[in-house]
């Protein structure tokens, strides 16, 4: 219920919000009007079931097909940019002995250019909003800030491969700084995809699934800003002054450089292993969830 005054007759008068002032109940394939009609019910323009338009939960098997299958093309976007990143190497290898001398400079950077627009599209399906305004509200400053760092290795590899082809953006003494700012800002994406894959799995009940989400976008993290420190290095040696062999002077140097390469290979490993699970996951709950929709539209059983 709700109070306004009225400054000319200096009365109060009582107005009284229903639901259906502020919330649509609208079908979510033809936009029909659904008030009155009951969950079971029909709706009369298109035949879809009203229970289907309606969110009666905040669980992911009472939302939307279409949705769920962009987030399974959008990781599995993502883990062929992951495969992209070690078998482009690879491949540019073998192309540089076949493709003329000019191709040389570029191909190079050809499977990372892949990797970085694979991971782009990944993102922004995995980030595509649900149709449903409290969960959309809920999670919007997580979709946007992962969507930006997920844009960084587009913005990172333009740079380089324009100057690899003599066409700087920027001045040589910025280009190097440039990058280091996109790999520090990119070593966030991983944490907050994992951040973002925790939510889904909370809404599926899984307490175990979040729980690795969690120590896995950690990880991942982590581990990439332990490669961001480990680039830096290598390539201001002469600046720090420290000898070009300085990670196989001390024992303990090489024993550290060693523990934390182990855990980035774990980390990546694990980070995998989710990241296919919820692919797999999301695929068959998108295919449940459309076959479920088939049989609640009465328009095809008429």
């Amino acid at each position: 219920m709700t109070v306004r005054r009225s400054k000319r007759r200096g009365i109060i008068s009582l107005m009284t919000a229903t639901p259906a002032d502020t919330v649509k109940d609208e079908c979510y394939r033809c936009g029909y009007d659904l008030r009155g009609i009951v969950n079971d019910g029909a709706c009369p323009e298109c035949g879809l079931l009203a229970v289907r338009s309606r969110r009666v939960t905040d669980e992911l098997h009472d939302t939307r097909p279409r949705w769920l299958r962009s987030i399974s093309r959008g990781i599995n976007l993502i883990l062929l940019a992951i495969g992209a990143i070690f078998a482009g190497p690879i491949l540019a290898t073998i192309l540089m002995e076949m493709l003329p001398f000019w191709w040389n400079v570029y191909l190079p950077l050809v499977g990372f250019d892949f990797a970085a627009i694979c991971l782009a599209l990944g993102v922004i399906l995995v980030t595509r909003p649900e149709g449903y305004a409290p969960a959309d509200r809920a999670d919007q400053r997580l979709r946007r800030l992962l969507r930006i760092t997920a844009l960084t290795p587009l913005l990172m590899l333009g740079l380089a491969t324009a100057t690899a082809l003599n066409r700087p953006i920027l001045p040589d003494q910025s280009i190097m700084a440039a990058i280091y700012v996109f790999l520090i800002v990119f070593a966030f994406a991983p944490l907050l995809l994992f951040l973002h894959l925790r939510g889904l799995a909370k809404r599926v009940r899984s307490a175990h699934l979040a729980e690795h989400c969690i120590i896995v976008g950690v990880g991942a993290f982590v581990s990439t800003l332990y490669i961001d420190a480990i680039v830096f290095v290598l390539n201001n040696e002469n600046r720090l002054g420290i000898n070009s062999r300085w990670q196989w002077q001390s024992s303990s140097g090489f024993l550290a450089m060693l523990l934390l390469s182990v855990a980035f290979c774990l980390f990546i490993l694990w980070s995998l292993y989710l990241l296919v699970r919820f692919a797999v996951a999301f695929w068959i709950a998108a295919h449940k969830l459309r076959d479920k929709w088939t049989r609640d539209d009465r328009s095809l059983t008429t």
